[in-house]
């Protein structure tokens, strides 16, 4: 079963258009929607929990028009990207409201168990106003979590978090799709994502689908893709093409693509006498992902 699907749908803002005729499917365990800032993430995120109405097109969420999907117990748990708590409700008081409102059953239980996973017990009752944004995050990723939902849906969860807590996160996204949940992440970020293989992924350009791909794809790509930043750019690029290197200039920076690990060295060695200020491989951003996909099919597959 498809845990989401979108066919030919559009949502305008006025005059502007958020998703342009967007469709893709999204497989049970674990899926990325891939984006910059402005792609149109966060509001297929909100019209997947019901927040919005899609003006044109057909969405199903677990097989069931978002906006009736939970009304016969939590199926779904979403952390969406503008989300707020009252300063004066302490974490613990939060949350068991939410249990409550969603009808769980032993709602003390439920409770402690996602404070727990999201090791935030020691604030659990402390103010939420006295709450770091990070440790505010936490808060709204056990909210999505309560009720143990077949499919979390989670808009930039890696927002304010720490290198330490945002590794957290990533081993309680694994587990919970070796536990048979259904992730999808919502993310601007890849670097998160590169120890991973198993996946799918969907990469998001300005309101229109670019690809719809395997997630070991996209690593492989990363993974064989070096960032080379300096000055200046042109000699960068003119001696990288002397030695006989694949690159292109993206901005502030030279991608060049290799087969090997070993080829760090012969870059380095290529560039000799340029002022060079980074080299770093399996760092690329979203911008960098959607001009490999302009350069050439870099990822075997631009539609599902």
């Amino acid at each position: 079963m498809k845990v989401v699907e979108f066919k030919d749908v559009y949502k305008f803002f006025g005059n502007t258009v958020a998703l342009d005729g967007v469709s893709f499917s999204m497989p049970q365990g674990l899926s990325l929607l891939l984006g910059s800032n402005g792609s149109g993430k966060s509001t297929a995120i909100n019209i997947m929990a019901g927040l919005i109405r899609q003006d044109r097109g057909y969405v199903k969420v677990l097989g069931e028009d978002p906006r009736d999907v939970n009304r016969e117990g939590r199926r779904v748990g979403f952390l969406i990207e503008k989300y707020w708590f009252y300063d004066f409700l302490t974490g613990y008081d939060h949350l068991m409201l939410a249990a409550k409102i969603l009808g769980l059953s032993e709602p003390e239980i439920h409770v402690k168990k996602v404070l727990k996973v999201v090791q935030l017990s020691e604030y659990a009752h402390k103010a939420v106003g006295t709450y770091s944004k990070g440790t505010l995050q936490k808060l709204a990723i056990a909210h999505a979590l309560l009720g143990d939902p077949e499919l979390i849906v989670l808009d930039e969860p890696f927002a304010n978090l720490d290198v330490e807590t945002s590794a957290s996160l990533m081993n309680l996204i694994n587990e919970l799709v070796r536990e048979g949940r259904s992730v999808l992440v919502s993310t601007h970020v890849l670097s998160h994502f590169k120890e991973l293989r198993a996946g799918h992924a969907v990469l998001l350009h300005k309101g229109k689908v670019m690809c719809e791909v395997e997630l070991g794809n996209i690593m492989r790509v990363l993974e064989k893709t070096v960032v080379v930043r300096g000055e200046p750019l042109e000699a960068i690029y003119r001696a990288l093409k002397l030695a006989g290197f694949r690159c292109f200039t993206v901005e502030d920076k030279v991608l060049v693509k290799v087969s090997h690990h070993e080829e760090l060295q012969e870059i380095i060695k290529a560039l000799k006498g340029i002022k060079v200020v980074d080299v770093r491989s399996g760092v690329l951003e979203i911008e960098d992902l959607l001009n490999l996909l302009v350069d050439e099919d870099e990822i075997n597959s631009r539609g599902s």
